[in-house]
Formats: C-alpha cells, sequence, structure tokens
C-alpha cells in the first residue's frame, strides 16, 4: 500500500524513520504510542499532521503494515495511520505555499486548493 508523510524538513531523497512519540499534539491528549504518521494521500497527511507552513516535502513509502491511528479525534476525517516499526521513505514531492484562510466549514475548497499545491518530482 502507498503510503504518504509530510514535513517542513529537508531529508534528503530517502530515509528510514523510526516511531517515535510526537511532543506536538501531547496537550490535545494524544496517545503516547511511538508511532510514524502516514496516510493514504498527500492531502491526507497534510490534513492529519495540522501543517501551517510551507515547503512541505511529501514522503512516500510502500508498507502493508500500517494500522488506523487510535484515540487521534481527528483520525476518520483525515484517514491518519500509523506504522509501528522503522520505515523507509523517499521523497516524491512537495506542497507549495497557498493561502488557506478559508472557513473551517470550506473543507472542499480547502482541499482543492491544497491538491493544486501539490508538485511531484519526475523520477
Amino acid at each position: 500500500m502507498r503510503l504518504f508523510h509530510v514535513t517542513n524538513e529537508n531529508w534528503g531523497n530517502e530515509i528510514i524513520l523510526s516511531p517515535r512519540v510526537s511532543k506536538r499534539f501531547k496537550w490535545l491528549g494524544e496517545p503516547e504510542t511511538p508511532r510514524i504518521c502516514v496516510a493514504e494521500t498527500p492531502e491526507q497527511a497534510w490534513f492529519a499532521a495540522g501543517s501551517d507552513s510551507f515547503p512541505t516535502k511529501i514522503y512516500e513509502c510502500n508498507s502493508q503494515n500500517s494500522i488506523p491511528a487510535e484515540n487521534v479525534e481527528d483520525s476518520p476525517v483525515t484517514g491518519e495511520r500509523w506504522l509501528l516499526t522503522d520505515t523507509k521513505f523517499k521523497l516524491i514531492g512537495e506542497i507549495k505555499p497557498f493561502e488557506f484562510n478559508d472557513s473551517p466549514e470550506n473543507f472542499s475548497k480547502l482541499r482543492k486548493k491544497l491538491t493544486s499545491s501539490i508538485k511531484l518530482f519526475d523520477n
């Protein structure tokens, strides 16, 4: 299964990520499970990560070992999944800056802007 992870870090063309506990959303009561957060599309990965700065790098892996996120409030909407073992990722693209000051109720408009801002690299 193709899975995507987004980050504002530039880790180069390939990286092996290890599961970790994110401190970013700890205040929301997210689980202490060490994990790599992924999703089935770059858009879902961006929403799940709560990205708000650019450029955002898109990394991809192929894995059959993902599980649905547990006790993460927005995972039914974002499609967040977890990998619980070290996993190799490849840089495949980036999300270019775009304005996203739309109201949260206008999710489909925001999704269109996000999708049109994705640039995949030629391999």
